[in-house]
């Protein structure tokens, strides 16, 4: 009886090593992937119903952003300015979950995006000019305001 009970022991405590052994591991290669200074820490998510987010994506356990931008262009002017969404006049909370039904798709920005740079130096407190068009016209990878689900054949 004694000999059941010290090798289930055994195999109990071999498994706590190896889980903790795999938790260090995964711990090491999550980081080294965070310190790959190509990415920055943001990314951009888009929607079905047109609107664009910039945050700090987590996908676990529900799809969510945390410091939560988008982009507005002044008409007059063409500039492309950075809207915080804790700053809209309904003042909510600098975090949104998102329906995964919803997302058309999602990308991380590189370090050298200038929507990266921009939402950096907001949360530095430091001013940034995302872009200037005097034209008017938008940039060619500007994704369309009216597409939709129904648009891309979901």
């Amino acid at each position: 009886m004694k000999n059941i009970s010290k090798k289930w022991l055994v195999i109990i405590i071999l498994v706590i090593i190896l889980a903790i052994a795999l938790g260090v591991y995964l711990g090491v290669e999550l980081n080294s992937f965070k310190a790959n200074n190509q990415y920055s820490p943001y990314s951009i998510v888009y929607l079905t119903n047109g609107s664009i987010y910039f945050g700090r994506l987590s996908l676990f356990p529900w799809p969510s952003l945390k410091d939560v931008y988008s982009i507005q262009q002044d008409q007059k002017t063409g500039q492309y300015s950075l809207i915080s969404f804790s700053s809209s006049f309904i003042k909510p909370a600098n975090e949104i979950y998102l329906n995964p039904k919803e997302i058309i798709f999602w990308a991380r920005l590189k370090s050298d995006s200038p929507v990266a740079q921009a939402i950096t130096a907001e949360i530095n407190g430091q001013e940034s000019q995302l872009y200037s068009d005097n034209t008017n016209q938008a940039p060619s990878s500007t994704i369309p305001p009216n597409t939709t689900s129904s648009t891309l054949g979901k």
